[in-house]
């Protein structure tokens, strides 16, 4: 049997990168999650084809986020990530917070607190359609992991939120990819603030999304 493992988080869904994530312990399991096979035809592979498979998607999982989407497109409306931080609620705080914080389980409503329509009549300002909860969050599991890749590249600032190995590898993988400095940012600072100092120093340039 032939096991084709993707190569990048852009041929993997959201969906499909949580669910991975969380049986990552379980090779059979992990494989099945990105591939679209199922256990029981794992389990019919040689033990060469499946060793070569596991380790080819946990290199996918561990895989250093690279870009940060300013904007996508899904079901036709295109989104736009945080143009204004000020724009930002006490309410969208917390429900980021709690989103990071269950990753594994809830990444694809952590992306619909990020990635909102953007309301575009004012030419001197863009400003995000108010946030109305995480009903409707479902649709984006179907989004490519590589954009939830580019908030975790954005976001390495909170890595105490991040609760597997993985996740506290991205982490790490982000912050030794970006060019950002911490500027003197440490684990004791509330994740507002260092949310607001990770998005004004990308607003200023320091760092540049796509």
């Amino acid at each position: 049997m032939k096991i084709k493992i993707p190569t990048d988080w852009s041929q993997i869904s959201v969906e499909q990168w949580m669910h991975a994530t969380r049986v990552q312990s379980d090779r059979f399991e992990v494989v099945a999650a990105v591939t679209g096979l199922t256990v029981e035809e794992l389990r019919q592979a040689s033990e060469l084809a499946m060793t070569n498979a596991h380790a080819a998607v946990m290199n996918l999982l561990n895989k250093k986020p690279s870009r940060l989407y300013r904007e996508f497109k899904l079901d036709g409306e295109t989104l736009t990530f945080i143009p204004d931080w000020a724009d930002f609620t006490a309410g969208e705080y917390a429900d980021a917070e709690y989103f990071a914080s269950n990753i594994d389980t809830m990444a694809h409503e952590f992306l619909s607190v990020m990635y909102r329509k953007a309301d575009k009549s004012n030419p001197w300002k863009t400003r995000l359609v108010p946030y109305g909860g995480p009903i409707g969050a479902d649709r984006f599991k179907k989004v490519p992991a590589d954009v939830l890749g580019g908030c975790f590249l954005f976001f390495y600032l909170i890595d105490e939120h991040y609760r597997n190995g993985t996740l506290q590898y991205l982490a790490a993988a982000a912050l030794a990819k970006s060019r950002l400095s911490t500027g003197g940012i440490t684990p004791s600072i509330s994740l507002r603030a260092r949310m607001q100092h990770a998005w004004r120093r990308w607003k200023n340039g320091l760092w540049k999304g796509h």
